[in-house]
């Protein structure tokens, strides 16, 4: 279930200033990449999408693998992870360290974890290249289906200091009366998706396709991610526009599929005739984000957050991680992302 912690959690990060170095560099580059991996990546696309609608800066995600394999990636990296102590985060500050960039940015809880202190302690050796570190008090400790404080908390780490870059403009200012508003209405429509995914036959079964803007959107990958690591269902986050050309003759033929169209005043004509046609054949859930743009992100997240803890309940383990198999379950030891 949602905490009012989480809500509370997220004022307080929006609240903080993110000033000094990062936000210099991130302002001073002509494109970026943010580099992240598990629940983190989701406020990497996050960061990324701000700079890219915003700041018309080219931006997107690219996992750890993607950038340590691409020695001629030149845009800023932005490496964000909780602790920095992952094998990906490790990896991805040598790499940037190795291939010697001037400018890079860690979106952390602590400078200490061994990522920041890679990149960190290079910088005598290495006169030109600099690292600005941005920043968080760790949330606290959240034994829920998944981590859900970490994302919260990094995602308004990373708002911050794309707010801060591009001097505070009105598409990132977050109206605080908005979102309580959004607070509310995610609650409302978490139970409500919950209960209608839990209630179609065989829905563990089904596949959940995920569609809004952008074939990998922060609104999409919130939902993929959290599903997933929840142990729920493994869903795939499509374009909706893009979906129609053709993607959906699988579904059409298996009729094995269910949908969760993410819309809002925006995509209204497109998330409405996808939901006319399609909701004869298919189950079809939608999420319809009020309210201000700068809100959409949080309303989506909340609703994540709240949905994904309804339906573990379903599942059998309510509000908790999910039951790991030891033979896969480690986040080390999966080789290295570099040839030996």
């Amino acid at each position: 279930m949602l905490e009012e912690s989480d809500l509370e959690l997220v004022v307080n990060r929006l609240l903080d200033k993110q000033a000094g170095s990062p936000n210099l560099y991130l302002k001073e580059s002509t494109s970026t990449v943010w580099v992240a991996s598990g629940l983190a990546k989701i406020s990497a696309v996050y960061g990324a999408s701000m700079m890219q609608r915003v700041a018309g800066a080219p931006s997107r995600f690219v996992s750890p693998l993607e950038y340590v394999q691409n020695q001629k990636i030149k845009c800023l990296p932005v490496l964000i992870s909780l602790r920095g102590d992952h094998p990906d985060a490790v990896e991805v500050a040598n790499s940037i360290v190795d291939r010697s960039v001037e400018r890079s940015i860690l979106v952390s809880c602590t400078s200490m974890g061994e990522a920041g202190k890679i990149l960190l302690l290079r910088q005598p050796a290495a006169k030109y290249a600099k690292t600005g570190i941005t920043d968080a008090p760790f949330p606290d400790r959240d034994n829920r289906f998944v981590n859900f404080k970490s994302i919260l908390t990094l995602s308004a780490v990373a708002n911050r200091l794309v707010f801060g870059a591009l001097d505070e403009p009105d598409e990132l200012k977050v109206n605080f009366k908005q979102l309580y508003s959004a607070w509310d209405r995610a609650e409302q429509a978490a139970g409500r998706i919950a209960d209608q995914i839990c209630s179609v036959e065989g829905w563990e079964q089904k596949q959940l396709i995920i569609l809004t803007e952008g074939a990998y959107s922060e609104l999409g990958i919130a939902w993929q991610s959290v599903l997933s690591e929840a142990g729920i269902v493994n869903p795939v986050c499509l374009d909706i526009k893009d979906y129609t050309h053709g993607d959906h003759l699988v579904a059409s033929r298996t009729r094995n599929a269910m949908y969760l169209v993410i819309g809002h005043k925006g995509l209204s004509s497109v998330s409405r005739t996808f939901v006319e046609r399609f909701s004869t054949l298919f189950p079809v859930f939608t999420l319809d984000l009020e309210g201000e743009e700068q809100c959409h992100f949080w309303e989506n997240l909340f609703t994540v957050g709240g949905a994904v803890s309804c339906m573990t309940g379903a599942l059998g383990y309510p509000n908790q991680r999910p039951p790991k198999d030891p033979t896969v379950w480690s986040w080390r030891g999966w080789g290295r992302m570099r040839a030996d």
